[in-house]
């Protein structure tokens, strides 16, 4: 899929597991998938973010791709991360909304951490353009394209905490409450 829809960014929101097996490279090892070798060129941590630089090599091409792995603490099973402002801070770090690449998010289940963290992108995005938002709205919308995304209750109000929390931000809502 990488290869095939030439993806530059892929985001991975959960902490992996050890039974997951190796699907990155080191410094010591290049992997190789079918047709695909993948070769770990640089590796780099911030706040909320370990970045993988890495090289894919498909049939002689070579692609390069930036993989994510999100610093938040956030457990496969669980529907929230311990900390929404990383949330919020880990999308204006990534730089995802209005690029012209294309961007994988992933996550444990491929709907609950990705569907939130989508979400709160997706609400942020609309406070920027718009200077308001309709959380109900914003998760229909989303809906529409994955039904399995904000799926519970918690996670509504998460999405509107998360509102809540980057309105405050600015000094004209700061009496937002």
């Amino acid at each position: 899929m990488i290869d095939q829809f030439n993806v530059k960014q892929i985001v991975v929101l959960n902490e992996s597991h050890n039974s997951y097996g190796d699907f990155l490279p080191t410094k010591q090892r290049k992997l190789d998938f079918d047709e695909i070798e993948v070769v770990l060129d640089d590796i780099n941590e911030e706040k909320y973010v370990k970045t993988c630089e890495i090289t894919l090599n498909a049939r002689g091409i070579c692609k390069k791709v930036s993989a994510k792995f999100a610093l938040l603490g956030w457990k496969t099973d669980a529907h929230a991360p311990p900390n929404l402002e990383s949330v919020i801070e880990l999308w204006g770090a990534l730089k995802i909304a209005g690029g012209n690449e294309i961007v994988t998010i992933a996550c444990h289940d491929g709907v609950t951490a990705s569907g939130l963290f989508l979400a709160i992108g997706f609400v942020i995005e609309k406070i920027k353009m718009e200077h308001k938002v309709d959380v109900g709205l914003a998760v229909r919308t989303l809906r529409k394209a994955k039904p399995a995304f904000i799926s519970t209750e918690t996670q509504f109000g998460l999405l509107y905490e998360a509102a809540k929390f980057y309105l405050s931000s600015f000094e004209t809502y700061k009496n937002f409450k």
